[in-house]
């Protein structure tokens, strides 16, 4: 199956019936995965015929076919899931940290002087604080300070 770039993808709409043909729907998704898992494992059977039978490939191929049966579709599943919850847990932490860093100077007499010159031994406090910043988010929101309700 190949699909076809439009020339034009601009004049295409999402309700173009050519655009609809080249979107695969979720069986169709599933049957050519299917097919293309079939397709593997008999690749690695005929491989596993040229090999000697008690040998290290042979018994490297059958852990192969065994992990591509149980495998499936959700075989790269944990290429995406660990990298997004980091990248969500440090931007948070970023965010955490800045917040807290705004609340401490918000009170100092030139609080937009300390926002240009950063001072440091307050904002390293904050960082190695900021790491439970999970937990100490769920507090203020129990306690409503999480939100300011003047604004």
């Amino acid at each position: 199956m190949s699909l076809t770039i439009p020339t034009n993808p601009v004049s295409e709409s999402i309700s173009s019936p050519k655009l609809g043909t080249q979107l695969a729907t979720k069986s169709k998704v599933s049957a050519i995965f299917a097919k293309r898992k079939k397709q593997e494992i008999k690749k690695l059977e005929s491989s596993l015929k040229l090999s000697a039978p008690d040998g290290a490939p042979a018994l490297a191929i059958k852990a192969t076919i065994e992990q591509t049966k149980r495998s499936g579709d959700q075989r790269h599943r944990g290429e995406f899931i660990t990298p997004g919850i980091l990248f969500f847990y440090i931007a948070g932490w970023i965010r955490w940290v800045g917040r807290r860093y705004l609340i401490a100077i918000r009170d100092e007499k030139k609080p937009t002087q300390k926002e240009i010159i950063i001072d440091v031994s307050l904002a390293n406090k904050l960082i190695w604080r900021g790491f439970c910043w999970p937990v100490a988010a769920y507090r203020e929101y129990l306690n409503g300070k999480l939100i300011d309700p003047n604004v």
